[in-house]
């Protein structure tokens, strides 16, 4: 009654609605502040949580090349506390990648992750399973060679097409040995223009040819380890290359080795493990 004396009716209906002095305590109006802190840091039109992301820093990731020869559109990173084991990201869009082993789940999942300068931000939670590091560096090799093989103008020439005569003549030698065909074959500076990452250089006197298993001499590519004079790998001829016999055993995806400017240059990952001379079968011819 005294409010609606002094301040009349609509005034004192306002006092009287106005809530007094708070009866929480300061610790209880904290976790709200620190939620709208939180809320006010995720975009919600962003599909990348950093909170559900772990920090991946340069050289525990690292760049590789798509199927088309594209560089730097492929991302391998390393599992936590693993230099074994990998995934595999594509480039989606500016600084987004996705999984692809999430994509190719049957529900096609796409799990993504950021770049930031030098740190990558991976998902935590997987669809898929992590692969091989030494796998996808097998992959990367091949890539490279089919690109570089696509992008020559020349010909191949084998030992047995209709254009390894007309070498011969063009170089002015008509001995050449079945070995030496076979450098040819592969190996023109031509049609190998791009053996550089992932392949290493193998000097003359670490490898050397040997049989076949129908005994057909020159057929067999015996390559040293590197440093390494009794551990050995062995490689057999197809059509137009050389690969890894032992990494041909383990996976379908054959890791090839070949010749450029003379030189022979053999991929640096491998599925398998080397040999020694005692376990060698071949013989040196």
């Amino acid at each position: 009654m005294l409010l609606n004396k002094l301040f009349g009716p609509k005034a004192a209906a306002l006092l009287e609605n106005t809530s007094g002095p708070s009866t929480h305590s300061e610790s209880s109006r904290t976790p709200q502040i620190l939620n709208f802190q939180e809320a006010m840091e995720v975009d919600p039109w962003d599909p990348i949580d950093k909170r559900k992301c772990r920090e991946v820093h340069y050289p525990e990731f690292q760049y590789a090349t798509n199927a088309n020869g594209e560089e730097r559109q492929r991302l391998l990173v390393f599992e936590t506390n693993s230099r074994t084991q990998i995934r595999e990201y594509a480039k989606y869009v500016r600084d987004r990648w996705y999984c692809l082993g999430c994509r190719s789940q049957p529900y096609r999942k796409s799990n993504q992750g950021r770049m930031e300068g030098n740190k990558f931000y991976a998902p935590l939670e997987h669809h898929c399973k992590p692969v091989s590091y030494a796998e996808a560096l097998v992959k990367q090799q091949k890539i490279k060679l089919k690109i570089s093989e696509s992008s020559s103008n020349s010909p191949i020439i084998t030992a047995n097409n209709k254009y390894a005569s007309a070498n011969m003549l063009l170089s002015g030698n008509s001995q050449k040995s079945n070995a030496d065909n076979q450098r040819v074959s592969i190996n023109s500076s031509s049609s190998i223009t791009a053996m550089t990452i992932g392949f290493r250089e193998v000097s003359e006197n670490d490898y050397f040819y040997g049989y076949n298993a129908d005994g057909t001499p020159n057929m067999r590519l015996i390559v040293c380890e590197p440093n390494d004079k009794e551990s050995l790998r062995e490689y057999g001829f197809t059509t137009s290359k050389w690969y890894c016999l032992g990494c041909s055993r383990i996976t379908k995806t054959r890791n090839f080795a070949g010749f450029e400017n003379g030189i022979l240059k053999c991929p640096v990952a491998h599925l398998c493990q080397p040999y020694t001379r005692k376990e060698q079968r071949t013989t040196k011819v």
